[in-house]
């Protein structure tokens, strides 16, 4: 047997007894916009929402569902939170490392400035083991303080 051919049946073995497939999300329990905070500490400043919380197993990949800011609070911030992530302004990855998370483009909302994003348009890849990831989105009330989608 080539060697290919032994690397293939062990990754599929281990991939069949881990129970884990591409694309697999039965494992992960979503929090989709489960609270708010005040991000400056005043009432009227930006507010941080989670936007997208789950504990994901080893390799699993999930798709993140549609967000969008409060209507009291239409906007994403027009401000760079996180660095290397294919992410929008205003958006703030946590995860203790191994997740990536990626959200290709910002959804528009009212006056075609970034609101959130769409269904589909982002995923979270567990790359370590078993992690929890929290996706947040700081939105503001403030048209000059968001960026255009």
């Amino acid at each position: 047997m080539k060697l290919g051919t032994k690397i293939v049946g062990i990754t599929v073995a281990a991939t069949a007894l881990c129970g884990v497939g591409i694309g697999t999300a039965s494992a992960a329990t979503p929090t989709v916009a489960a609270h708010h905070s005040s991000v400056s500490g005043k009432t009227d400043g930006p507010t941080r929402v989670v936007a997208y919380q789950a504990s994901l197993d080893m390799w699993q990949s999930v798709t993140l569902p549609a967000f969008a800011c409060p209507a009291d609070q239409p906007w994403l911030v027009n401000t760079e939170l996180v660095h290397n992530r294919v992410v929008p302004n205003g958006v703030i990855v946590d995860e203790p490392g191994g997740v990536g998370v990626t959200i290709l483009e910002a959804a528009p909302g009212p006056d075609g400035l970034a609101s959130g994003w769409r269904s589909g348009s982002g995923t979270a890849t567990n790359w370590g083991t078993r992690n929890t990831v929290t996706i947040s989105a700081v939105c503001t009330s403030t048209a000059a303080d968001a960026y255009p989608a």
